[in-house]
């Protein structure tokens, strides 16, 4: 008789077999000053942060499996409670996938770090879940009107994992997720590339993530973001869309957050510049005597009249 056909076990199938209970995350899932692992014992651990920080550290169990866009994940809640307090935010949760000892952890996130709803609040996470290649995180925000201790907002957001890197939408988006979601990373229509999220370049090596990207184009943005740099900004550079004919849009910002504007850049004879930096809407004489497309507008592009007026962008 020949061998028995044994099948492979899919990367789901090893990270459902884990011992979850028994993991080892970092010790700043609780203490973002904190330093070193929290190895768990049936789902529990503890974080001596100082002599007045005390932390119990508690899985949610099991985590949740699926296929991101770049290979299959499990998503691990935690929740942190500060010896004689409440629960106290943020609100880690970890991001891992298959390794060759074990769980390979990918990402760590807080709560706070998926932005804002309109109201400026974070959300409160009640559910995390695999879907269409992404993570999608939903749960509730204090709005205008909230008493502090009762969030009636209902908001979600997205995580992916773009190039090995994990990625946010930035924000909170009101009510439910919709049915299906598009994928996120870099989309091309004709000769137009949308980086969905947009890239951030904060080190040189972001600049992998401008998937399509021309070289000179790379070299162009680090040079923005060395120029951009100052005393209590280390500046940050957004590339939103790409157009191959020689025109992108995008933004820089400070990290920590401190003002920003909008960029049109634009290549001409072989050589990238600014075109505009504006905070409103880009003035119409302005894009159309550079031939801006309006695709790298946006979906609904606008401009500014003579009148400053906003007005559809047709060039």
């Amino acid at each position: 008789m020949g061998d028995a056909h044994v099948a492979p076990v899919s990367d789901a199938d090893t990270l459902a077999a884990y011992d979850w209970g028994a993991i080892t995350v970092p010790a700043s899932s609780c203490d973002p000053d904190a330093t070193g692992d929290i190895t768990l014992v049936d789902g529990k651990g503890e974080l001596v942060g100082d002599e007045f920080h005390t932390y119990s550290v508690v899985a949610q169990l099991p985590p949740d499996i699926g296929e991101l866009a770049e290979g299959t994940a499990a998503v691990l809640r935690l929740t942190c409670y500060l010896e004689g307090a409440n629960a106290v935010p943020p609100l880690p949760f970890a991001i891992f996938a298959v390794g060759d000892d074990g769980p390979e952890l990918i990402g760590l996130l807080h709560n706070t770090d998926l932005g804002v709803s309109a109201s400026g609040s974070a959300l409160v996470v009640d559910a995390l879940e695999v879907v269409d290649g992404q993570i999608v995180v939903t749960g509730t925000y204090l709005t205008d009107q909230d008493a502090h201790c009762c969030p009636s907002g209902v908001g979600w957001t997205w995580i992916a994992v773009v190039h090995g890197r994990v990625v946010t939408q930035g924000h909170i988006s009101d009510g439910a997720p919709p049915a299906e979601l598009p994928d996120r990373g870099a989309r091309t229509e004709g000769d137009l590339i949308i980086y969905d999220p947009p890239v951030e370049v904060k080190e040189q090596s972001d600049l992998v993530l401008l998937e399509g990207a021309p070289e000179d184009f790379k070299d162009f943005i680090w040079t923005q973001k060395q120029q951009n740099d100052g005393p209590g900004c280390d500046s940050v550079i957004t590339v939103s869309r790409l157009h191959l004919g020689g025109f992108a849009s995008g933004g820089v910002g400070c990290d920590p957050p401190m003002g920003g504007a909008a960029l049109l850049w634009i290549e001409r004879d072989g050589v990238w510049s600014v075109l505009l930096t504006h905070q409103d809407t880009p003035p119409c004489d302005v894009l159309t005597a550079a031939r801006f497309p309006a695709g790298v507008l946006g979906d609904a592009p606008e401009c500014a009249d003579a009148q400053w007026q906003p007005v559809p962008y047709a060039p």
